[in-house]
């Protein structure tokens, strides 16, 4: 007997899931309300709770590791891939080269930054 009684989805994506896939599943989630998880012993035990109907969206199923994750998690399941690119959320740039931004600057430089952001106002 179902511990809910509704029918529950929820999205499983793997350990190594960046913040732009995250983002795209999170769109998608929002329009029905569904949950998104990145446990899969978590996404076992809500799926298994729920209505006949329910299942787990694993997304990037090779990316689990550890096996095959469908059989793993013993409900049912809907395997999804993620679009080969996703614009990214976040842009880098360097700032101008002071000592309280040296950090800042070097993860910038790590992400391919180019652009310099600058402080200064034009004024007319």
């Amino acid at each position: 007997m179902s511990e809910v009684n509704y029918i529950v989805v929820t999205h499983l994506l793997p350990q190594d899931t960046t913040l732009e896939e995250w983002l795209y599943v999170a769109a998608a989630a929002y329009e029905q309300r569904q949950s998104i998880v990145l446990s899969a012993d978590d996404a076992k035990r809500l799926v298994a709770a729920g209505l006949p109907g329910s299942k787990v969206i694993v997304w990037a199923a090779p990316r689990w590791t550890s096996g095959d994750i469908v059989a793993w998690l013993g409900v049912d399941c809907e395997l999804r891939t993620f679009p080969a690119s996703l614009p990214p959320t976040y842009s880098w740039y360097l700032y101008p080269a002071l000592s309280p931004y040296a950090a800042h600057n070097a993860v910038a430089t790590q992400h391919g930054a180019t652009q310099q952001q600058s402080f200064s106002q034009t004024h007319d």
